[in-house]
């Protein structure tokens, strides 16, 4: 079985649902009450989560968390909460600290209809950088076999360059780099020219077909095809040895430059507050199921550029 190393946020989720409710009558209410949990999330830690759930034999997570106020070395509150409940699930957590920033947080609210409004402050997440990698890290994505990472992790350019030279050390090292392209809007932020150069180190990308069709140069991919996740995805495999994409939340398509590995289907159709992170289930275990085959495909990329 594949191992997994997982880099992305770590934020201590704060959510409540409202979607039972009326909207219009929410917003004559001066108090409304509902239920209220506090979980570990971050796109770092939903998807260490899931790849704990598809069974990888070892899933680490490599992220930035604040620094308790006492200064003696600990976490802040949110931080070794996070810390604690990760590694009860067997997680293994390697965080620097942050002085300047407390451990990330979100608040998220469900709405009638679907809706949700998250509000976030990525706190330390965005000060990771190259010196918070020691050798015990790099130890950790050398016998890593799959390197996964969060798009939010390239968005800022100290934190990019870091994680940047963790990917180079993940291919040295034979390990699979896939990254999940988030945020959804990343064709907003970054033009295809500066994505390439990011991703130049990357053997899968995972993302939704329609932040796919905005963020390649060729604007009218599939815009006329109803099956068109497999025309964008053979755009995609002109770049990348694999393609994971996502027509919606239900279902994920991989592919590689041989054809059609599988499609896969959530069946689970509750509201999306019950299904938090189905989207991360999905792809972890496509990854984990197909890691043999997906590893010929990037070693044929290799063999290819020598």
């Amino acid at each position: 079985m594949p191992s997994m190393c997982v880099i992305g946020d770590i934020m201590l989720d704060t959510i409540t649902s409202l979607s039972s409710s009326d909207f219009t009558e929410l917003m004559d209410l001066k108090n409304v009450a509902a239920h209220i949990d506090t979980v570990p999330g971050g796109t770092g830690v939903m998807f260490a989560i899931a790849a704990i759930q598809a069974n990888f034999k070892k899933t680490s997570l490599i992220g930035k968390i604040g620094r308790g106020v006492d200064c003696d070395g600990k976490p802040d509150i949110a931080g070794a909460y996070i810390i604690d409940t990760l590694k009860q699930l067997g997680i293994d957590v390697y965080v620097s600290l942050d002085s300047n920033n407390p451990t990330g947080r979100t608040m998220i609210t469900f709405f009638p209809g679907g809706k949700r409004l998250l509000v976030a402050n990525s706190g330390a997440n965005d000060s990771f950088s190259t010196p918070d990698i020691s050798k015990g890290l790099e130890e950790i994505v050398d016998q890593s076999d799959i390197l996964f990472i969060s798009g939010y992790s390239l968005l800022k350019s100290e934190r990019a360059q870091a994680i940047i030279s963790l990917m180079e050390r993940a291919k040295r090292g034979k390990s699979l780099v896939a990254l999940d392209v988030v945020p959804h809007s990343v064709y907003r932020i970054l033009n295809w020219a500066t994505f390439r150069k990011l991703t130049r180190h990357v053997d899968i990308v995972i993302l939704e077909t329609g932040t796919a069709k905005r963020l390649l140069p060729s604007r009218n991919v599939g815009k006329d095809c109803p099956n068109d996740s497999y025309e964008v995805g053979s755009h995609l495999l002109k770049y990348y040895p694999a393609v994971l994409l996502q027509p919606d939340a239900d279902h994920q398509c991989l592919i590689d430059r041989r054809g059609h590995i599988e499609t896969d289907w959530n069946s689970n159709y509750a509201s999306p507050e019950a299904t938090r992170g189905r989207s991360d289930i999905l792809t972890a275990r496509l990854l984990h199921r197909h890691f043999e085959r997906l590893r010929e495909s990037t070693s044929r990329r290799t063999a290819a550029y020598k």
